[in-house]
């Protein structure tokens, strides 16, 4: 097979884990009979630029280079789109008429070169080493070296230039993207990663990057490779002196060695060791290795070190096959990247050696280091953490036994297995060239959402996913159901969602219509509130007078009619989807709550303006004044973990009446009022910790979603939640949040929280990569889409339900605006200490009344956020900023 090779950069011009994966395998496929080309970016000043060379017959693997440094910058327009490099491509494919080509790396090349072999009709496969297609600093990291949103959507980063550039450069790239038959990623973090900046799935494949222990003489202590022993782990000889090196090792007599071989590079994170390292100063029975790092960058840093640098030896780059020889005597690595790493070949090799290592959660190393299993994993950027988890290891040998014990086990990927599966995927792409060329939404083409409520429930259940939608080229209108557009865009629409809308003779009439256009219209909500027999199971009922009792009743009727007169249903959690089916039969369908482009980029601004100092925040956010009886189930043991710690204050929120133990905190207890959606982000980054209580033995409380555990992981905030359905399935207890069942629990998981900054920082980090990732914009719009495509139009349906209809006539009825409200300012509102009682939140609310109606003129100025900030601001006192 004749296979053309690309790779921005290329051994021996450029060495690094990235290149040496297309050189072994570029080889080893040379090796198997293959016609193997390259094609590779040149970095040195001693050609002009275009002036491409080489490409004779020297060698196993001839190689045609391209000079690239006037576009390594990833400023540069040629970055991405390099007309240069795209001729010099295109004459290479017509001269070797390759049968398939396989794309790495491509900065400073570009893109362009993808859409010339699509141009021509030639396969092709992409590597992505990197997030380069969707992020031009390549690893999701800002011009600041701190990470960024790994949903380039859901984030405020302006990346290289600004954001109308990110946009334009975006689109040319995943243009040319998706013209490959297959996009390989290297570990599953990083296929995670991809899907939720938009790969269709259907074009990614898995595989790991080939790492063969096999350069350098090998210490006779290590333990062999899995490739070695056919991944059943060492024999017993072998695991005799690896348990000799172990024991040399942790030895008390010698300092713990720690080795970085990040090199000066800022995103492998030397400027966060170095801090960490100056931390340890104190901390005696340890040393440091730095590897890639000159004298003058470790002495330039001697106020970071202080009395640390006499532990600190810097050296230069090695040689990857010395890599053996760099790691024979380490106790620990350590990986401090603040990039987003989407494999490291360094800590597999580490591991696989016995070393343990300590690392950042930077994606790539946590796909095979397990924390306190064989190694250590902190949050990104976070010096004490890096700081804590090294001196943990300094000062207990036990630990660091334990760990080196485990780090054997680590499997790798050996070239000739790496080269099997690609040979498959180049048959595979030679019998369907393009995998997808463009999102493919069949016959959903036009939604229209005909809504029932405003708040909260509009935005996730409407105007999120038509957000989302939106991405993947769907048209999707908002409209309440009263509203005169409502019939026309109707007609116009392949699929209308009723969102919460209440029956009426004009939405029988609607449906009706739809019914004989063979337009299926789907029922949506996020409440158990269509079926009666829930009444005694909802204890916010109790707050309801007789009247107002009816008319939530009579609403429970009308919303299940509409429900009966519809072809499926949608709802935001499994229990909701399981008693529809039960009482109504319906088709049902599953669409969580998810993380929409607005919030989430509220939430990234906040989190770049940093946590003011001050007190410890454990806070509550009520919502509604509908969540008494839940507040009050955990009430007393929240306030008993709060009191034991100085300085921690306790947050309510929202329309919450606090009892007599929260008010035992005097000062302490901190009243905000009911606060506007766009001011949640910034008060949830202003958190510590966020509460999430729901009463047990409550069909509606658990069939209700996991919303709060979800917008506060925006904020990277730490929840403790109830454990209903909803948040057993998105809470991974001690690893993105917490979870408690009773008081004892509530009590411990607050405690534990309050008095340890390292789990807070990684829960918080955990959670809120979990959320992007699993909830985001782009894997929503697949989802939703999915489920829209699947309704059919019901042809016979019987039913014993009794319809409860009224006549509300057509008129236009506005809407929450959604779109357009993102502030310049992200700060949380300044809370009110609690005074004697809970009226002192009413005179506030009041006096905002007032500031509301004599700032109309403000609002028009500035905004409805900074009008509100401005008012909190004055009557609150100081505004503290997360």
């Amino acid at each position: 097979m004749r296979i053309l090779v690309v790779s921005a950069h290329f051994p021996p011009n450029f060495v690094s884990g990235g290149t040496l994966v297309p050189f072994r395998s570029a080889l080893e496929l040379a090796r198997r009979g293959h016609d193997v080309k390259v094609f590779a970016g040149w970095l040195g000043s001693t050609r002009a630029a275009g002036e491409a060379f080489g490409h004779g017959e020297e060698g196993p693997v001839p190689v045609r280079w391209f000079p690239v440094d006037d576009a390594i910058d990833w400023t540069s327009r040629r970055n991405f789109d390099n007309p240069g490099a795209a001729a010099e491509f295109a004459a290479v494919l017509r001269e070797f008429e390759p049968e398939v080509v396989h794309f790495h790396s491509m900065q400073g090349l570009g893109a362009g070169l993808l859409l010339e072999a699509a141009r021509r009709g030639t396969p092709f496969v992409v590597t992505a080493h990197d997030f380069w297609w969707w992020c031009a600093r390549q690893f999701l990291c800002d011009r600041d070296y701190h990470p960024c949103c790994p949903v380039v959507v859901a984030g405020v980063c302006p990346c290289s230039v600004d954001r109308p550039w990110l946009d334009e450069r975006t689109t040319f790239t995943t243009r040319a993207l998706r013209r490959a038959a297959r996009v390989i990623a290297v570990s599953p973090i990083a296929a995670r990663v991809f899907l939720a900046n938009g790969l269709p799935p259907e074009q990614l494949v898995v595989l790991d990057n080939p790492v063969d222990i096999v350069e350098g003489p090998r210490p006779p202590q290590a333990p062999p490779s899995p490739s070695e022993t056919g991944g059943e782990g060492a024999s017993p000889a072998r695991a005799d002196a690896f348990e000799t090196l172990s024991a040399r090792r942790t030895a008390a007599a010698r300092d713990v060695r720690f080795v970085f071989a990040g090199g000066q590079d800022p995103m492998k994170g030397l400027p966060v060791l170095r801090k960490a390292l100056g931390l340890l100063a104190g901390v005696p029975g340890w040393s440091a290795d730095l590897y890639g790092v000159d004298d003058v960058s470790l002495s330039s840093a001697g106020d970071e070190l202080g009395d640390a640098a006499r532990n600190v030896r810097a050296h230069p780059a090695f040689a990857p096959g010395a890599l053996g020889d760099v790691l024979s005597d380490a106790d620990a690595l350590v990986v401090a990247s603040v990039m987003q790493e989407t494999y490291s070949i360094l800590t597999r090799e580490a591991l696989a050696r016995g070393v343990p290592v300590v690392t950042t959660a930077c994606l790539g190393p946590e796909e095979v280091v397990t924390d306190r299993v064989n190694g250590l994993v902190v949050p990104q950027d976070d010096p004490e953490a890096l700081a804590s988890a090294m001196a943990e290891l300094a000062g207990d040998r036990t630990v660091l036994h334990k760990l080196a014990r485990a780090a054997r086990g680590v499997e790798l990927t050996p070239v000739t297995a790496h080269c099997d599966r690609l040979e498959q995927l180049y048959a595979e792409s030679l019998a369907h060239p393009v995998a997808h060329q463009r999102e493919d939404s069949g016959r959903v083409r036009r939604v229209l959402f005909a809504v029932g409520i405003d708040g909260a429930p509009l935005r996730y259940r409407a105007h999120l996913p038509a957000e989302a939608l939106g991405l993947l080229g769907v048209h999707a209108d908002v409209r309440h159901y009263r509203h005169p557009d409502v019939v026309e865009l109707a007609a116009r629409a392949d699929v209308v969602v009723l969102y919460r809308v209440p029956a009426t003779h004009q939405v029988r009439e609607l449906v009706d219509d739809l019914h004989r256009r063979r337009t299926p219209v789907v029922f949506d909500v996020d409440d158990l509130i269509f079926d009666p027999a829930l009444e005694p199971e909802i204890p916010a009922l109790e707050i309801l007078t007789g009247d107002e009792r009816s008319l939530w009743l009579q609403g429970v009727h009308r919303y299940r009619t509409t429900m009966e007169m519809c072809d499926a249903f949608v709802g935001s959690t499994q229990r909701l989807c399981d008693h529809a089916f039960e009482v109504t039969g319906l088709p049902s369908f599953r669409f969580p709550n998810g993380a929409g482009v607005v919030m989430s980029r509220l939430a990234d601004r906040a989190l770049r303006k940093g946590a003011a100092p001050g007190a410890l925040r454990v806070g509550y956010l009520s919502g509604t004044d509908t969540h008494d009886h839940d507040w009050a189930m955990i009430e007393q043991a929240v306030v008993s973990a709060v009191a034991k710690v100085p300085d921690a204050e306790l947050w309510l929120v929202g329309k919450l009446t606090p009892g007599d133990p929260a008010r035992s905190l005097g000062e302490r207890l901190r009243i905000v009022p009911f606060q506007p959606w766009t001011s949640l982000p910034a008060l949830l980054a202003a958190l510590d910790v966020n509460l999430a209580p729901l009463a047990p033995n409550s069909r509606f409380n658990d069939a209700k979603s996991a919303i709060k555990w979800l917008e506060a992981a925006l904020s990277a905030t730490p929840t403790i939640a109830s454990p209903t359905q909803a948040f057993e399935e998105v809470v991974e207890h001690g690893v993105n949040g917490m979870l408690a069942a009773c008081a004892e629990e509530w009590a411990d998981a607050v405690a534990t929280l309050l008095g340890d900054d390292a789990l807070r920082h990684r829960l918080g980090a955990r959670a809120r990569r979990d959320a992007l990732l699993r909830f985001g914009p782009w894997t929503q719009a697949r989802r939703y889409l999915e489920i829209l495509g699947s309704v059919e139009r019901r042809t016979s349906y019987e039913s014993t339900w009794r319809p409860v209809l009224l006549d509300e006539p057509y008129e236009p009825v506005a809407l929450e605006p959604y779109g357009g409200c993102e502030p310049d300012d992200s700060s949380p509102p300044a809370p009110a200490p609690a005074s004697a009682s809970a009226s002192a939140a009413e005179p506030l609310a009041a006096k905002l009344g007032a500031l509301a109606r004599r700032g109309a003129a403000s609002v028009r100025r500035r905004g409805l956020l900074q009008s509100a900030l401005v008012a909190l601001g004055r009557l609150g006192g100081r505004i503290r900023r997360p």
